[in-house]
Parts: structure tokens; C-alpha cells; sequence
């Protein structure tokens, strides 16, 4: 069995939660697509069977069979696709078959949380464009290129807004550490001015000095933390 085709079917499992089922009737070569027609859907084959055939009508291309995907060229806004979000092949139901059923409005929704099946349906999307030379390769191209540019930005601010919020922390243990030590001074100084043991002035002056010391560092520390929350949100 196809490896790659097995992963594309395992990514797509979790995005059929998304899909509305569709039922197409018995009646002889049902057209589910029309080429040339505006993509509003893509579909997974649930159960029964369908024919890709060229535009005479009689040609088959392929066959599609339970677990298959189609549909899903027009509905993606694959940049450089030259033909729109319009249909590039027509699909007809042999007798009765059971669909999963993705409306391009809800696609947005569905890819969000599976990016990895976003990524394998605009490959496979790209690949079948491709082979019926309807990909801009430089359109697509510069697209590309773009959204990697702005994602490596992204990374950027984010790997910045860490360092700037790790160095805060840093310095708010500081303050802490130092504020710890100042309380420790203060409570030394007062203890022994309230057991009278000593008398001796340069301590009486230190306490308000210190006191001062420790307003300062608690309001810094206070100036800090805010400005940890404000980065964090």
C-alpha cells in the first residue's frame, strides 16, 4: 500500500469531524462536480465509487474509491492558481455513494486546527495543478517566500519578547533578594534599639534611611512586575 497516500488519509481523519455527510442517488453517472464550475466544497469518499472523466464525457482518468479526496484544488485559494477557484476536473457517482462533505466557509475553521492537513492538501493541491500546467510557479513562488518572511519575523519578535521577559525576571529576583536583606538590616537595627543594648546614634539615624531604602526597592519591584503582566498578555 502507498505510504504517502496512507499519511494523507490518517491527516484527513481528524478534519472530517468538520464535514456534513452527502448522499448521491442511484441514478446512472450522478455528476457530484462539473469543471468550470465555482468550488464551494471538497469531498472525502465515505462509501461507494466515482470517475474523474475528461471533458468528452467518456474518458476515464480515474477512479475513486472510500478514503479518497476530491474537490479540494478550487476551495483552497492556492495562490497562483490560474484557474480561480474554479472546478479543473469533472466527478461522477457510479450508482450510490456516501461523502464527506467541507463547505470552503468552514475550511478556515478545520485547516486552523490541523495545520499539518492544511499543509498536505495545498502540496497535493499544488501537484495536481502542476501537472495540468495551471500553477504561476512564479506567483506561488513569491507567496511563499513572503509568508516565510513573515514568519520568520514572528519568530523573531516572539524569541525577543522571551529574552526581555526572562532579563525582567532576573532583575525582579534581585530586588526581592535585595529587599529580603534590607528587611533582615531593619529588623536587626530595631531589635536592638527596643532591648535598649545599644544606644548608639548612627544606628537610630540608619532606621528611617533603611526604611526608605525598602519603600524604594518595593515600589521598583512593583514598577517590574507590572510590566511582566503588560508582556505576558
Amino acid at each position: 500500500m502507498n505510504v504517502a497516500r496512507v499519511d494523507f488519509q490518517n491527516r484527513m481523519d481528524g478534519v472530517k469531524q468538520y464535514m456534513a455527510f452527502r448522499k448521491v442517488g442511484r441514478e446512472l453517472e450522478a455528476r457530484v462536480i462539473r469543471k468550470g464550475d465555482v468550488g464551494k466544497e471538497m469531498y472525502i469518499v465515505k462509501r461507494g465509487r466515482l470517475q474523474v472523466v475528461a471533458d468528452d464525457g467518456y474518458t476515464v482518468l480515474a477512479t475513486l474509491g472510500a478514503g479518497s479526496v476530491f474537490g479540494e484544488v478550487s476551495v483552497l485559494d492556492i495562490v497562483g492558481n490560474r484557474t480561480g477557484n474554479r472546478r479543473t476536473a469533472n466527478v461522477r457517482s457510479l450508482g450510490y455513494s456516501d461523502l464527506f462533505c467541507l463547505a470552503k466557509d468552514d475550511l478556515l475553521v478545520a485547516l486552523a486546527d490541523y495545520p499539518e492537513a492544511r499543509a498536505t492538501l495545498i502540496e497535493r493541491g499544488c501537484q495536481l495543478l502542476r501537472k495540468d500546467g495551471l500553477l504561476d510557479e512564479d506567483v506561488f513562488k513569491r507567496a511563499k517566500e513572503t509568508q516565510n518572511s513573515m514568519e520568520d519575523s514572528i519568530k523573531k519578535l516572539e524569541n525577543n519578547v522571551e529574552n526581555i521577559q526572562s532579563r525582567l525576571a532576573r532583575l525582579l529576583a534581585e530586588f526581592t533578594a535585595s529587599q529580603a536583606k534590607l528587611k533582615q538590616r531593619l529588623s536587626r537595627v530595631e531589635t536592638r534599639n527596643d532591648r535598649g543594648k545599644d544606644d548608639n546614634i548612627s544606628d537610630s539615624l540608619a532606621v528611617p534611611t533603611v526604611r526608605k531604602r525598602l519603600r524604594s526597592y518595593e515600589l521598583k519591584r512593583e514598577d517590574f512586575s507590572t510590566c511582566t503582566r503588560h508582556k505576558t498578555m
